[in-house]
């Protein structure tokens, strides 16, 4: 099932209910619930105890709903031990709650003041649509049912319920029961109204088209008006202004609110008064009489409902009308064609043994009307000689009144004026004025953003008795306000930051402290507002304590800060505050600097083209609106706001605040008056067939003056279609002309268009279309004739393509699916036949058969012979990613379909995200000659890579047929939605960022000519962790994501180049992770190792340059490698033993060890270093590789990811590298695994030292677990990587097995201290423990991007942690290094001193 999704932006109507505010209405309740009133907050409840456990309510629910937010005030009375509170629904269970009392539980002091007890708020949430909601409230105690004798009957737990508020989500007002807020989630429709096949719309059939009593019906009953839903709706503001005619001849003579006028002809005042069957009338009116009824000292109103039966007698004329006219404003004419009024369909017969031509039409007019006077108008306009009749009857006129004392409104939001006794407060009317409000002499509520014409409201909160309030922080209902604090707070922080203000002058602002001092409690509160702090302390004398602070100070800052505090030394204190107001003055408009509102009172200016400031006003035709001058509507020439016209422009009528199109002008679709046909004063269109008055010419016409130069002719009188109308010959007459005198019309013969008196005879000029001249007169051709000389002499045929041939027209082919219509051959769609012009014709005319109702072949549809079938279309729709870079942006290409690039015919959703969760963004693209719908998204919450979007394209939005639209998911990208406030704190990170990668650069260099480059090759080393931490499938916090996307590893590589580079084209093209790619890492091995290339390149490239300077000193000083430790053989004589044989003893050698002289002091230097470098060349190797270990287990585990594309050979060599890559990580590993498994003694050795010091540097080669520790150090980062990589998808397993295996080594680190010194054992305990706790933190955060427990500030405060980590790993390295500078100075100071005070 393809589900369509539409994001509109639904006013969602709320119905609010409350129960239980006092005791005075109890009877919805069964049984009758116990009661209790408290003594110390006066709270009146009721009461569930072990005696009565249970309480049962059933109200109605006027509104139709689909579900209810149930809000409910509990008090815990007494000591409650894990007793619970269950909610049911038509017994079924909803909610239940579990309290036990415990000192930290205390919450305040409801009805004692000896022991504090909980008062809590709850909230839930339920889908509901019956009539009735039947709840039950019952408490299951632990002991119930036993007795303890040690507790007192007057502590067992008790339940206290008060405050139910019950607000329903309302159903679309056309549906009678629903399953959502929109017209498309009806679930049951009205009676007579039908849902549509596709969608689930209700809507009524056109002879019913209007709603009353969950019913269609065909037009609104007496006292209802007509909404925009065309819902009619009764009310006790309708008030009735007119009946008359309803129940005898009453037509103003007795209704002292009505003047009823009549413009008399030929017909006196007693024949207009009759009955017609069983109806009072007035009539009957003939052509030009005018029937006009006034009302005065109207009562505040905002709409009218004129309405009337209006009765037609004998023959009426086709294009003869009935003429409205409302306030001088023309409502739509009523136009009189054969089958009746084509504005009403509604009409009945009325003919009775009298009259035996009669209709009667209800009329029914709804309009915005305020004046106080109305003026309705209603004349026919007929032809001369016409013998139509009218009358009207059950005539009046409804008035819908401004709301409840509101003595004048514009509408039902907006009062202007109150009844006296009351006080306009926000275009509302109220008994008294608010706190924190003035009140003017017109009894007006002024506000506190209303004291200056240029104030705004910063904060504006608790201010109503409303049980939920609108702050952030916790709230609770006490002593009748919403307070933030209140019996639920015992300490209350709040802080809040107003930036970017506009330019003003002037701060101020009013706060409503309550607080409350039990048993002589001590606290305060304290409000800090910019630099103004006021507080209010306890008083101990008082019990309750109410202060209003007020703050009033000048400011101009673009920022202001906000900060409450209270603080209780005991238990027993409670505050709250509430009626927050903040409100800011601003400066004169356009004024950027100011010291006051006033004009003279600016001090620096920008500049507003609309705004006069010399009349302080703005420019005719705009109104003062967000700080500048804003243009008025189209037909107002002045205005005070939008849709609110004070003046209007001159093609329009004034109406209230409305504008409507003047006389001689109509209303285009773009709403616009343009003007009538040039002889037209009323139409309803351009052209001459649309008007319907033409008692007014453009051309001058004087009666009294007879024929003038530049009339067409002047009979002395201003009716219309007597020959001459208003000094303009009617078509088909013929006038004598003579200046200054009447003229005289006489209508042409029939048929004749034109004609002239030839003495005192009609001579007829020209015949109509159609006919032919014979003896004075016109005659019809026949029909296939277009025109002719003679009745079957046709000269043009009524088929333009058949050419007359002896005078004859040939007939159209109705065998081959040709009809005459209007005298041409026509082709007729649904008679089974296929013509030329149609693709189809299968004899029907039903859309969505594959043949439409115009003959046209429907898409996915092949049709042949009158038979359709439906076709398997290739999709030729591709909806794909736009590129690499660009999160969540796609790019729907049409293929063969029209390219159509908006919200009518591309509708996109994501699946769990409500509408107000993110926005879309349609643009038609070009590219390559083909156009594309690129498909953008601003997402306001987090977006993970399991998310799923839709795209639902109409390929014909005339029908919603399956094969006229189709529905396509992509798979979104993770995206990371961060507020202002987190975009700051990156940019601020990012900043300090830089200005650490500065000092790197200087850092390196100087640890290797002061000493500490080990403490520096660490901190690399952290470097290397931290840019593997951003390929984490986590969405990190901004503070700490610029981190790990931007580690400064790079700075070591000094080469911006990528070996491989393919295009998304390219076979062999491999494309990356979404995190790896945002970091610009693609699976291409070389690429990946460009960093390892680089350090390996700086280390062999040193090999040849340190053996070149051993050779050539070792040259310049003629010595060789063997002569760096002269021998010297000396033979001597042994001494003689006397006990042996003296021939047989001989002379014994001495070795001699003679060291060589020594080369220059820099000459030495250079060559150590050479010689030491040239000989652990080995060692040297190995300790890079360490360093860039993560790099290369990353290139060659990311690049193995992708056998499956191994065919391509660029891809298969990349394997290959991979492997080798492999094979080298777990050699390095295997040797470190091998070193640590051989005896003290031989790695002290100084060859073994040469060859793998690196391996053992530092350690107690003493401890067989000492030694392991490099080895231990390999395998994590092998296994970081494989985890990092292989797991990429499931992000917590991902986290989860990377922080496991980092704890190898601190494992190893608790257990014993591998290194020699304590100062090794910092160096490398401390990084080691801070990647463990950063990657501990990585798993909450991926934890949490599952569940979506924290909030924003949460997490947020969890990327400071690691940032702190991460921090002190590198400060630790840079304090070691300090250190090691310092000994590094001593030692040289020693040396040189040596050299310099040396004693001979």
């Amino acid at each position: 099932m393809i589900t369509i999704a539409f994001f509109l932006v639904v006013i969602q109507a709320e119905y609010v209910k409350q129960i239980l505010r006092d005791l005075s209405d109890l009877s919805e309740f069964t049984p009758m619930p116990k009661t209790q009133a408290c003594s110390v907050l006066n709270y009146d409840m009721v009461i569930l105890d072990q005696q009565n456990p249970s309480v049962s309510l059933k109200t109605p629910i006027e509104k139709a709903h689909y579900f209810i937010r149930l809000y409910i005030d509990y008090m815990f009375l007494e000591y409650w031990q894990g007793d619970t509170i269950e909610v049911l629904l038509n017994n079924n269970k909803i909610d239940e709650y579990t309290y036990i009392w415990s000192d930290k539980s205390d919450q305040g002091f409801i009805c004692r003041e000896s022991d504090p007890q909980k008062y809590m708020t709850r909230e839930i949430e339920f889908y509901h649509i019956d009539q009735y909601l039947e709840l039950k409230f019952q408490v299951k105690y632990l002991n119930q049912g036993t007795t303890n004798t040690s507790t007192s009957v007057t502590s067992l737990p008790k339940l206290g319920i008060r405050n139910i508020q019950v607000n329903a989500l309302e159903c679309h007002p056309l549906c009678s029961s629903c399953s959502g807020p929109t017209e498309n989630d009806c679930r049951t429709c009205p009676q007579l109204a039908k849902k549509g096949k596709v969608s689930n719309t209700c809507k009524c059939p056109i002879s019913t088209p209007y709603i009353y009593a969950d019913s269609c019906i065909a037009y609104c009953p007496k006292n209802t008006f007509l909404n925009e839903y065309k819902i009619c709706f009764g009310s006790s503001l309708i008030k009735n202004l007119e009946s008359s005619l309803l129940n005898s001849f009453d037509h103003g003579q007795n209704n002292k609110s009505s003047l009823w006028s009549i413009t008399l002809t030929r017909t006196t005042k007693d024949q207009l008064l009759f009955r017609h069957k069983d109806s009072y009338l007035i009539g009957k009116f003939e052509e030009r009489q005018t029937l006009t009824i006034n009302q005065y000292s109207l009562v505040g109103h905002h709409r009218i409902r004129v309405r009337f039966n209006l009765y037609l007698f004998y023959t009426w004329a086709v294009n003869e009308y009935i003429i409205t006219i409302i306030d001088e404003v023309r409502q739509k004419p009523l136009l009189y064609r054969k089958d009746g009024f084509i504005n009403y369909a509604n009409n009945d017969s009325c003919t009775n043994q009298e009259i035996n031509e009669c209709q009667v039409f209800l009329v029914d007019y709804y309009l915005n009307h305020t004046s106080d006077n109305l003026k309705i108008q209603i004349y026919s306009d007929t032809y001369k000689q016409s013998t139509s009749r009218w009358a009207i009857s059950d005539f009046f006129i409804d008035a819908l009144r401004c709301t409840e004392n509101c003595a004048k409104c514009l509408n039902d939001q907006v009062c202007v004026s109150c009844e006296t006794g009351y006080f306009l407060l926000k275009q509302q009317c109220v008994v008294t004025c608010p706190l924190s409000y003035t009140v003017q002499k017109d009894n007006k509520c002024l506000e506190m953003d209303e004291e200056t014409q240029y104030s705004e409201y910063l904060l504006n909160e608790l201010i109503l008795t409303k049980l939920h309030g609108t702050m952030p922080n916790v709230t609770s209902y006490f002593n009748g306000y919403r307070h933030l604090g209140g019996l639920q707070v015992s300490t209350t922080r709040y802080n809040q930051k107003f930036q970017y203000l506009k330019p003003h002058y002037q701060i101020r602002a009013a706060f409503k402290v309550d607080l409350i001092n039990i048993k002589q409690s001590k606290g305060y509160l304290s409000i800090n507002l910019g630099n103004y702090s006021q507080t209010v302390s306890t008083d101990p004398a008082r019990l309750y304590q109410t202060t209003t602070v007020n703050f009033e100070f000048a400011h101009s800052s673009k920022y202001l800060k906000l900060q409450i505090i209270s603080q209780g030394f005991s238990q027993y204190f409670k505050s709250g505050i509430s009626n927050m107001r903040i409100v800011i003055d601003y400066c004169y408009p356009t004024c950027t600097a100011c010291t006051g509102s006033r004009i003279d009172e600016c001090l620096q200016w920008s500049y507003d083209p609309n705004y006069d400031k010399q009349s302080n006003l703005c420019q005719l035709s705009t109104y003062f609106y967000n700080d500048s001058c804003t243009p008025c509507d189209s037909q107002c020439s002045s205005c005070i706001q939008q849709n609110y016209c004070t003046l209007c422009s001159s093609d329009y009528t004034q109406s209230g605040q409305s504008c409507y199109c003047s006389k001689g002008y109509y209303l285009d679709e773009q709403n616009t008056c343009q003007k009538c046909f040039e002889k037209c004063s009323g139409c309803l269109g351009p052209f001459q067939e649309d008007c319907f008055d033409l008692s007014s010419k453009e051309i001058a016409c004087d009666v009294s003056k007879g024929y003038q130069i530049g009339q067409e002719c002047n009979d002395g009188n201003y009716n219309i279609r007597d020959g001459c109308s208003n000094c303009i010959m009617d078509e088909g007459w013929s006038c004598v002309n003579q200046i200054g005198k009447q003229s005289i019309c006489i209508k042409c013969p029939l048929n004749c268009m034109d004609c002239k008196q030839n003495q005192n005879k009609l001579q007829c000029l020209q015949c109509q279309p159609g006919y032919f001249f014979y003896q004075n007169g016109c005659f019809q051709c026949k029909s296939e004739c277009l025109e002719c000389n003679y009745i079957d002499q046709c000269t043009k045929c009524t088929v333009p393509t058949i050419i007359p041939l002896n005078g004859k027209c040939s007939q159209c082919e109705t065998e081959k699916g040709y009809y005459e219509v209007n005298g041409k051959c026509q082709s007729k769609c649904g008679d089974y036949r296929q013509t030329t012009e149609e693709q189809c014709d299968d004899g029907n005319l039903i859309d969505g058969d594959g043949c439409s109702s115009k003959c046209t072949i429907e898409t996915g549809f092949s049709c042949s012979n009158g038979i359709c079938s439906v076709v398997q279309l290739q999709n030729n729709l591709e909806l794909k990613y736009s590129n690499k870079t660009t999160t969540n942006t796609l790019k729907l290409d049409f293929g063969e379909y029209p390219a159509k690039c908006d919200e009518k015919y591309v509708k996109v959703y994501l699946e769990n995200f409500d509408p107000k969760d993110f926005k879309v963004f349609l643009n038609l693209k070009e590219e390559d000659s083909m156009k594309y719908c690129q498909i953008s998204f601003k997402f306001y919450r987090n977006v993970r890579d399991y998310d799923v979007i839709h795209v639902i394209f109409y390929k014909n939005k005339q029908r919603l047929l399956s094969v006229d639209f189709e529905e396509m998911i992509i798979q979104a990208r993770s995206e990371t939605f961060y507020d202002d406030e987190e975009e700051q704190q990156a940019q601020q990170v990012q900043q300090l960022q830089s200005n650490f990668v500065s000092a790197l650069y200087f850092l390196g260099p100087g640890t290797i000519l002061l000493g500490g480059f080990n403490f520096f090759f660490s901190i690399l080393d952290i470097l290397a962790w931290l840019n593997n931490f951003y390929y984490f499938n986590v969405m990190y916090p901004a503070n700490v994501n610029i981190i790990f996307l931007n580690p400064a590893w790079e700075l070591i590589n000094p080469f911006d180049f990528t070996p491989i580079v393919r295009m998304e084209t390219d076979k062999d093209y491999i494309e990356s992770p979404f995190r790896f790619e945002q970091k610009g890492v693609d699976p291409y091995f070389l690429n990946n190792m460009m960093m390892c290339f680089v350090t390996w390149l700086l280390c062999v490239g040193l090999f040849p340059i340190c053996k070149c300077t051993v050779f050539i000193i070792e040259r310049i000083y003629q010595r060789s490698p063997k002569q760096k430790i002269r021998t010297v053989k000396v033979k001597q004589m042994p001494v003689f033993h006397l006990d042996q044989n003296l021939e047989s003893q001989q002379p014994e050698t001495e070795i001699k060890v003679e060291e060589p002289k020594q080369f220059p002091s820099i000459v030495q230097y250079l060559y150590n270093n050479a010689y030491e470098y040239q000989i652990s060349f080995r060692a040297i190797i190995i300790k890079q590789l360490n360093l860039v270990y993560l790099d290369l287990c990353m290139a060659s585990v990311l690049q193995l990811q992708f056998m499956d594309k191994s065919d391509q050979p660029l891809i298969f060599s990349q394997i290959f590298l991979s492997f080798i890559g492999l094979f080298i990580c777990i050699s390095i590993f295997l040797i470190a695994i091998k070193v640590s498994k051989q005896s003290s003694l031989l790695l002290n050795t100084k060859s073994y030292q040469f060859d793998y010091s690196t391996l053992y540097e530092g350690i107690d080669v003493k401890s067989d677990i000492s030694k392991m520790y490099f080895s231990i150090s390999f395998a994590r980062k092998m296994l970081f990587i494989v985890f990092l990589v292989g797991l990429y998808h499931y992000p917590l397993f991902q986290t989860s097995f990377c922080c496991a295996a980092s704890f190898l080594n601190v494992m190893l680190l608790l257990y014993k201290n591998p290194f020699e010194s304590k100062v090794d054992y910092i160096q490398n305990a401390v990084p080691d423990a801070t990647i463990f706790f950063v990657l501990v933190l990585c798993v909450v955060l991926a934890f949490d991007d599952k569940e979506q427990k924290y909030s924003s500030k949460t997490r947020t405060n969890i990327g400071w942690a690691m940032l702190s980590f991460i921090g002190l790993s590198v400060l630790t390295q840079l304090g070691l290094i300090l250190r090691q500078f310092i000994i590094d100075i001593k030692e040289n100071f020693q040396w040189i001193k040596s050299k310099l005070f040396r004693s001979d």
